[in-house]
């Protein structure tokens, strides 16, 4: 039913005018619910978005600052032609990638300069700072040769064939340390370890520089061995 108005007549409410109201209600509320509670929130939430696209730019920007001196390091890398620059190198980029390369070809470098036990301690460094096999197997076969350069062939027989227990060792790097060792094992006037390192070199590769030494190597064993003593013949 509708309301009495002033003058005693009943008004009927419309369906159209009931749906109205309940819209305009309806309307209010969600008005009031947003004031009151959606509103600040959703303030707080932009709040929050605005550090979160700070923060990110601080990131990218940092990301792109860090991999721009990474660049500018192995462009320097590549055209360091000095001990003394690939060592300012390895300092600068102390314990990253840079550094070990670095303190690789400064290695490499000392010992063409015959500067070995200076090459050594390069190898050592990468040995000590560096777990990748891609560092660790250079540096250690390094130290193998500044040995065997300086003629401590007992450390560096023994090193060769330390190198050649590591699982990762490809195949290069297995010729060149069982020849290594074959060298340093015939310098010691151990001919059987010798032996055996240089018929391991032909397995593995039968042709190439380290089959020609081990060949050479195993022909001049032979020529020198010691005759078989004489049989004696007397009752």
């Amino acid at each position: 039913m509708g309301k009495r108005n002033k003058a005693g007549q009943v008004q009927v409410n419309t369906p159209s005018e009931g749906m109205n109201k309940a819209n305009n209600l309806a309307e209010d509320r969600v008005v009031t619910l947003f004031e009151r509670r959606i509103k600040p929130r959703w303030r707080q939430a932009l709040w929050a978005l605005a550090m979160l696209i700070l923060l990110a730019i601080i990131v990218f920007n940092f990301s792109r600052a860090r991999w721009q001196r990474l660049a500018t390091g192995y462009a320097r890398l590549d055209t360091a032609g000095s001990v003394e620059a690939l060592a300012d190198l390895a300092v600068e980029f102390d314990r990253q990638e840079i550094a070990a390369l670095a303190q690789l070809r400064k290695g490499r470098m000392l010992m063409e300069e015959e500067k070995y036990q200076q090459a050594f301690l390069a190898f050592e460094q990468v040995e000590n700072s560096f777990a990748k096999p891609r560092f660790l197997i250079p540096a250690q076969l390094g130290q193998a040769y500044a040995m065997e350069a300086q003629e401590d062939h007992r450390t560096a027989e023994r090193t060769f064939r330390h190198l050649l227990e590591h699982p990762q060792v490809d195949h290069a790097v297995q010729v060149a340390a069982w020849c290594g060792a074959g060298r340093n094992a015939l310098a010691l006037d151990q001919l059987d370890a010798a032996k055996q390192a240089f018929r391991r070199v032909l397995e593995l590769a039968d042709q190439g520089p380290y089959a020609q030494q081990a060949r050479l190597f195993l022909r001049d064993i032979e020529l020198h061995a010691e005759p078989p003593p004489p049989i004696d013949n007397t009752p």
